[in-house]
């Protein structure tokens, strides 16, 4: 049976909000309430929190322990490393991702995530971010070790290595886009974050200010859809993206 291990992204360090995961919500640390809904999560052999050797986290593995979750420390510049190195003894299969920013992690809608990822252990991953099905905070999502493994084989930059997942969504973007036009696919991007528009100019909004606009911007493609498209025409759209991504 597969193996699937549940880690939380947790570090204290900020220049918003120092000693964030430790901020107390209705009298216990924000991390505290998410390691307690991540032990509740059916279907998952373990959680870990996923930390850094920074002194200041010194707390957080206290925490951990406190509650009973192991706390694996690695390089504060490589989060995705230290999801790997959280899972890299167990003979993981599978990444639930949680973070100490979600403090209203549900562990039913979690449960399904895993339970959907378990079912098909072929996925490379499993999520409600995209599209997004539910207000920001609850979402929950998967990755197979085999497909980190793969990301992280592409890993060059400091950006890439702070973010976590959405490179395997949405990473080849432009390359798809030409993939796709190249085989007579008409694609485009039909979004644009509303607060771009030069009627809200006054208003003072930069790009970067609306993050989740400005990552689904990033991320959304729009495939041919009209009614007249026949069944083999959607076969083929599929057959294209999937020989892409190479499922």
């Amino acid at each position: 049976m597969p193996r699937v291990i549940g880690v939380i992204q947790a570090r204290s360090d900020s220049t918003r909000l120092p000693g964030k995961v430790l901020q107390l919500l209705a009298g216990r640390p924000g991390l505290q309430w998410v390691m307690g809904a991540s032990k509740q999560v059916d279907g998952l052999d373990d959680v870990f929190v996923a930390t850094t050797t920074e002194p200041g986290d010194d707390e957080v593995e206290r925490l951990a322990g406190r509650i009973g979750v192991r706390a694996v420390r690695g390089s504060v510049n490589d989060v995705f490393g230290r999801f790997l190195q959280a899972v890299e003894p167990l003979n993981a299969d599978a990444i639930a991702r949680f973070t100490w920013a979600c403090p209203l992690l549900d562990p039913h809608i979690a449960s399904v995530v895993v339970g959907a990822w378990r079912a098909l252990p072929s996925l490379d991953h499993v999520s409600m971010l995209s599209p997004r099905c539910l207000p920001r905070g609850l979402e929950a999502q998967i990755a197979s070790v085999s497909a980190l493994h793969r990301l992280a084989a592409d890993l060059s930059t400091l950006e890439l290595m702070h973010h976590r997942t959405h490179v395997i969504r949405d990473g080849r973007r432009p390359q798809l886009f030409e993939h796709l036009q190249a085989n007579d696919i008409g694609v485009q991007v039909n979004y644009l974050p509303a607060y771009w528009d030069p009627v809200y100019a006054d208003l003072g909004y930069q790009r970067g200010t609306c993050l989740v606009a400005d990552d689904y911007y990033q991320q959304e493609i729009s495939l041919p859809l009209f009614p007249d498209l026949a069944d083999a025409d959607v076969d083929r759209v599929i057959d294209l993206i999937r020989a892409f991504v190479g499922a």
